[in-house]
């Protein structure tokens, strides 16, 4: 038997959306005074971006959150300034790292199972944003994003 079969698993935590709103729907005034810069994305934004797909869920595994849809990991937040996103091939990998060094970086293991690490305070949140959505459509079931699909352009 596996070590930690007879657990129960872990409860499913509750959506949490952010306090302040999204980046997309800030204004540059907004940010003044935070000492932050402008393409930043936050912890709280992040883990809304994630919720904010249908059917994706928030777990915890290895000491950080994970977001999961259709049972398959979308994103990881690892503590309050890093997250690691899936699906990610090696030359695009490449490709964010050199393009954005400050926000995009990643280590052979990360590399070898398609994670790429993102500091958030210089991530975009439109790449982010995008990157995310890609793999969702890539986990999820084709009726959930056809559904999300539609929503997105009625």
């Amino acid at each position: 038997m596996r070590a930690g079969a007879d657990r129960e698993p872990a409860p499913r935590l509750p959506a949490q959306f952010p306090g302040a709103p999204l980046p997309q729907d800030r204004e540059e005034s907004g940010r003044e005074g935070l000492g932050r810069g402008a393409g930043l994305v936050t912890e709280a934004e992040f883990r809304a971006l994630c919720l904010a797909l249908p059917g994706v869920e928030e777990g915890f595994n290895l000491g950080s959150a994970v977001f999961k849809a259709n049972g398959k990991v979308l994103a990881r937040l690892v503590g309050e300034a890093e997250a690691q996103l899936t699906g990610v091939g090696p030359d695009e990998i490449d490709h964010l790292v050199e393009a954005e060094p400050q926000a995009f970086h990643a280590t052979r293991h990360l590399r070898d199972a398609r994670y790429v690490a993102v500091r958030l305070a210089h991530a975009r949140p439109d790449t982010v944003r995008s990157l995310l959505e890609r793999r969702f459509r890539e986990i999820a079931p084709r009726a959930v994003v056809n559904a999300w699909n539609a929503a997105r352009t009625a």
